[in-house]
């Protein structure tokens, strides 16, 4: 025969928790440890990161913003200037001028860079324009157009003053498809410029040799269009 008996449960007591690890975490003098420190730490890591993020944007953004603030006006004339060119070594600019705008001449002023001083190189009853320098610097070349006439002409230019003794044809163009550039070779012995024999006919580029006064075509563009402008010649001399 079992018997069961009746026992009372005697209470029980709760575990005491058992301490957290302390992953290393330094204590203060008081015994207590900061949980947010490394928290906090990571916070102003990352503020001044995003701040020099910001800064270098900034900095790079200002400085490849162009200056306009730089630019000044070379000339205060009245009328109307075309076409500057600047001499090799910087110092001179010879432009084409047209004192009113009703007038149908123009004529070639040189400016110095270092005085300011303007003075007028050609005169007379002629369309000067489309200077260009020779690369020595001492003279330059330029369309001519009168009444019935089309030239390229040279000027020499000595101390910053043009000298009329030396002004003289180059080459013949043709009065109504006069070409809208000029260009020297490096060396200084061939003028390249644009011309057509008639109306009907695309401009092309022609060779000319100063000292023996011959040009010869080196394009031939096709019938389609105007034909070729703006001629820029390379500083290698066999370009």
């Amino acid at each position: 025969i079992n018997t069961i008996a009746e026992t009372r449960a005697e209470p029980r007591t709760a575990p005491e928790p058992e301490p957290e690890p302390s992953l290393n975490r330094p204590e203060t003098p008081s015994g207590r440890r900061w949980p947010g420190r490394r928290w906090l730490a990571g916070l102003l890591l990352a503020a001044t990161s995003s701040l020099l993020v910001v800064y270098a944007r900034t900095s790079t953004t200002t400085e490849a913003e162009p200056r306009f603030d730089r630019a000044k006006a070379l000339t205060a004339m009245a009328g109307n200037e075309h076409f500057p060119s600047n001499s090799p070594d910087g110092r001179y600019i010879v432009f084409s001028h047209r004192l009113r705008e009703e007038s149908e001449y123009r004529q070639l002023q040189l400016l110095d860079s270092q005085s300011g001083q303007t003075q007028r190189l050609t005169l007379g009853p002629f369309v000067d324009d489309y200077p260009a320098w020779a690369p020595d610097g001492k003279q330059i070349a330029f369309h001519r157009r009168g009444e019935k006439t089309c030239k390229v002409m040279s000027l020499a230019i000595k101390e910053g003053r043009g000298d009329m003794d030396s002004l003289r044809e180059l080459a013949r163009c043709n009065t109504s498809t006069a070409g809208v550039s000029l260009a020297w070779s490096t060396r200084g012995d061939k003028l390249y410029y644009t011309d057509a024999t008639t109306v009907n006919e695309p401009l092309r580029i022609l060779e000319l040799d100063v000292a023996s006064g011959k040009s010869r075509p080196i394009t031939n563009p096709p019938d389609l269009g105007r034909g070729d402008y703006f001629i820029q010649a390379s500083r290698q001399a066999q370009r």
